[in-house]
């Protein structure tokens, strides 16, 4: 079975299978949907995403030997995309599907990390002062974005990342 099957996938690899107008309106359609989803809810996809559609299709046209690509390897394209983004695309904070986990950093944590940034710029000032732990941490929660726990956890994260630092105890200044 084995030497049949390597046969086999030698035999696919040469064949090029050909779009078909319904495929492509199939992953153009499935692409423009993704790409109106709004910034909350969190799918941001991009050409290469497309690309990776087109290639789907393509891979599976050519494993059934067909010498088009046709609606149905558009369809089955799609769904193996969205059963991928169900289980490795979800945002574990908003649990909403998001392409920016895949990339590291998921919308809702840089969305955060903006905000701490915004805040943090306002009470430091033109000036540059120093900014007390305390009044920061109560900005961010007003905010509504943060908790007391989540605010001291990106400051700690922000210092490590060389973002700000304690010029002494209890302040911060922007590096």
């Amino acid at each position: 079975y084995i030497d049949l099957f390597s046969k086999y996938l030698a035999f696919s690899k040469q064949i090029e299978p050909k779009l078909t107008t319904e495929a492509i309106d199939i992953i153009r359609n499935y692409y423009m949907k993704m790409r109106n989803v709004d910034s909350e809810g969190m799918i941001t996809v991009t050409p290469r995403q497309l690309e990776g559609l087109v290639r789907l299709s393509t891979a599976r046209a050519r494993l059934l030997l067909k010498d088009k690509v046709e609606a149905e390897d558009a369809e089955r394209a799609i769904y193996l995309v969205q059963r991928m983004l169900e289980t490795a695309g979800v945002d574990v904070n908003t649990g909403k599907v998001d392409l920016g986990v895949l990339h590291g950093k998921p919308h809702s944590e840089v969305s955060k990390l903006k905000m701490f940034m915004e805040v943090f710029n306002a009470l430091s000032g033109q000036d540059k002062n120093d900014v007390e732990e305390k009044n920061f941490i109560n900005e961010l929660m007003k905010s509504g974005k943060f908790t007391d726990d989540e605010a001291k956890a990106f400051i700690k994260k922000a210092m490590q990342n060389g973002q700000i630092y304690e010029r002494k105890s209890g302040f911060y200044a922007k590096a």
